[in-house]
């Protein structure tokens, strides 16, 4: 089970629901999405504009394998999708200029 804290910047948590044990994933997160059954993805602005993010976690025990890394750079991520067997990412982006209509 994954979930954000009430707190700002939302760190991102994993609770094995074996063990009842919680762990730290990472901080200043939005938006997590399970991608299968051992990766997380979210968006975050650690380093700037809005980037989506990766971490695995192992199933048997809810701890991260390993950091998150950036999956995406500068793409200013504003929601995003995956497939179920998460080979696919569809993001929609913020734009930070307008469009008048004539």
């Amino acid at each position: 089970l994954a979930f954000l804290s009430t707190f700002s910047p939302s760190p991102l948590y994993v609770l094995d629901l074996r063990s009842k044990r919680v762990s730290r994933v990472a901080d200043a997160v939005e938006n997590p999405r399970w991608a299968g059954l051992d990766r997380l993805l979210f968006t975050s602005r650690v380093e700037g504009l809005e980037d989506i993010w990766e971490v695995s976690i192992n199933p048997e025990t809810g701890q991260p394998r390993h950091q998150a890394v950036r999956v995406t750079s500068g793409l200013g991520a504003r929601e995003f999708t995956v497939t179920a067997d998460g080979r696919r990412i569809l993001a929609t982006r913020d734009s930070s200029s307008s469009h008048p209509v004539r």
